[in-house]
């Protein structure tokens, strides 16, 4: 049975103590009080500092370009600049071609043409990969200990506006850090990147390539 976002803000709800509702954009206190806090809430959830293992993605960034080819940095001495993923969520760092952290410099900008931008990382490597936090706003793509912390969260949010009961809201943010640090410990146990703690300054070989340039890519 597929979850839904109307089906995550009854939960919510029912930590309330409010009834349910049919759709987020609705008259009624209950749905006006959801339908405003769901996508700030769940942006908040996402973005938390844990970097969730499920977010996670590796990827080689290809570099900025229009019609006329490669666009180039035009200032701070950069050689390349790289377009960022539409869904890129949060850079985590930069890594080689095997994923081993190596922390390049890099620097993380916008660049902007009229009245479009577009996010960029700046970057003297020809070749440039990195780890990122991905978007994943579809309820059926989340582990289950991510899903509670999150109603417990909108409830938290939505129970001021709805109730006025200190009490309760006290009791929800108990509940609330509870589930948190239930997610900060399924989040630990599905952490299989051996290579995410340090950074590679053993493998003398990959380091040394790619600082100049090459990543095994023929």
């Amino acid at each position: 049975m597929a979850i839904t976002d109307i089906k995550i803000a009854n939960m919510a709800l029912s930590l309330v103590k409010e009834q349910s509702i049919t759709k987020l954009i609705s008259t009624g206190a209950a749905a006006t009080a959801v339908g405003v806090a769901y996508e700030v809430v769940l942006r908040e959830t996402l973005e938390d500092k844990a970097s969730w293992e499920f977010l996670r993605f590796r990827a080689q960034l290809s570099r900025l370009a229009d019609s006329d080819g490669y666009i180039a940095p035009t200032s701070g001495g950069w050689l390349y600049q790289y377009k960022l993923p539409a869904n890129c969520l949060r850079l985590l760092e930069t890594i080689d071609e095997n994923g081993d952290k190596i922390n390049y410099p890099s620097s993380r900008e916008v660049y902007v043409n009229g009245a479009i931008t577009t996010d960029v990382l700046l970057s003297n490597q020809e070749f440039c990969f990195v780890r990122f936090l991905v978007n994943r706003t579809n309820p059926n793509d989340w582990p289950a200990w991510f899903t509670k912390l999150f109603y417990h969260r909108l409830a938290m949010v939505i129970s001021g506006p709805l109730t006025k009961d200190d009490q309760r809201y006290n009791q929800l943010a108990v509940w609330t850090m509870r589930a948190y640090n239930e997610a900060l410990a399924a989040n630990s146990m599905e952490s299989t990147e051996v290579n995410d703690h340090y950074t590679d300054v053993d493998n003398g070989s990959d380091l040394i390539n790619i600082n100049r340039g090459y990543s095994g890519i023929s």
